[in-house]
């Protein structure tokens, strides 16, 4: 693959992955979790001549770095973990990239990955089991958002504004 398409994937990826992370609570807000901000990921590799596949870890909660009184907001224990998988054109292996967490969660603790375009990266959570391609993609098309949200929508509200305490506020604020 030539440089200037993986330096472009490489633009790409920490562009995406530099986007706040978010975990979307209601129909109103951008998806920007790591279902979100790596399938962005997926269609601009896509774009650039990356073959894509989508991949499920499943973890669980208490092994993230979150401070004890989210963690004690009931919620499921167990979750499920989404991220792309790529290979280069011109290549046979398939490799794990994960743009999940923004740069400056790396002050929180958390996994923050680093990509060069071509190896694999760090994934953002300490999974206890990586689907194969396909239970993923099963799994992705049988998660029920809805029963999701109202078992662990309180957790997942002070997960977002956990991680928006490490932004910088900006100057007109």
């Amino acid at each position: 693959m030539r440089d200037d398409i993986i330096q472009k994937a490489i633009s790409k990826f920490y562009e995406i992955r530099d986007i706040p992370y978010h975990i979307s609570v209601s129909d109103q807000e951008e998806y920007n979790d790591c279902e979100g901000k790596n399938k962005k990921l997926a269609k601009a590799l896509e774009d650039l001549g990356y073959k894509v596949r989508f991949r499920v870890g499943l973890f669980y909660w208490n092994v993230v770095k979150l401070p004890k009184e989210i963690l004690e907001i009931p919620h499921n224990e167990d979750c499920s973990h989404f991220f792309i998988e790529v290979t280069l054109p011109d290549k046979n292996e398939w490799v794990f990239v994960d743009a999940t967490w923004n740069k400056e969660l790396k002050n929180a603790g958390f996994i923050v990955a680093e990509w060069d375009g071509v190896n694999q990266t760090e994934l953002a959570f300490e999974c206890y089991e990586v689907l194969g391609s396909e239970d993923s993609r099963r799994y992705l098309e049988n998660i029920n958002y809805e029963k999701d949200l109202k078992t662990n929508g309180k957790f997942y509200e002070a997960i977002n504004k956990y991680c928006d305490s490490f932004l910088k506020p900006h100057k007109n604020e």
